[in-house]
C-alpha cells in the first residue's frame, strides 16, 4: 500500500444546531430521516477544492414522533496532484470526501444526542455513489 496523493486538511466543524423535541414519548416508533448535501468549491488554477458536508436529521418542525432535529456542516480542504484524470477527481470530490466528512461528523452527533433522555443516535453508513 501507498500513501494517496489525495490529501485532505484537518476537517473544520463549521456549523451545529441542535434541538430537542421535549414532547417526544419513547415509547413511539422513532423514525428518523437523514439528508446530506455536498458542496465543492474547486479552485480552476489550483489542484484543491474545499469540500462541505450538511448533515440534516429529522425535521426542524419537531414532530411528536422525532425526539431532535439536528443540522451539522462540516468541511475541509482537499488537493491532490496531477496524477488525477477530471473524471476520478470528481469522483474523489463527490464520493470520497463526503464519506470521510461523514466519519468525522458521526462521533460529533453521537455526542449531542448522548446527552438526551434518549438513547444515542449513531448515523448509518450510506453510499455517496447513489443520488
Amino acid at each position: 500500500m501507498k500513501k494517496s496523493d489525495f490529501k485532505f486538511s484537518n476537517p473544520i466543524l463549521l456549523k451545529t444546531e441542535f434541538l430537542l423535541n421535549k414532547k417526544f414519548e419513547n415509547d413511539e416508533k422513532i423514525v428518523i430521516g437523514n439528508s446530506f448535501n455536498v458542496s465543492i468549491n474547486r479552485d480552476e488554477n489550483d489542484n484543491k477544492a474545499i469540500v462541505e458536508l450538511t448533515i440534516k436529521i429529522g425535521k426542524k418542525e419537531l414532530k411528536q414522533n422525532i425526539p431532535f432535529y439536528i443540522e451539522l456542516v462540516i468541511g475541509s480542504a482537499f488537493t491532490w496532484n496531477d496524477v488525477f484524470d477530471e473524471n476520478t477527481l470528481q469522483i474523489l470530490l463527490s464520493q470520497n470526501a463526503p464519506a470521510l466528512l461523514l466519519s468525522y461528523a458521526r462521533p460529533i452527533i453521537h455526542s449531542l444526542t448522548s446527552m438526551t433522555p434518549f438513547p444515542a443516535y449513531n448515523v448509518p453508513f450510506y453510499n455517496f455513489t447513489e443520488k
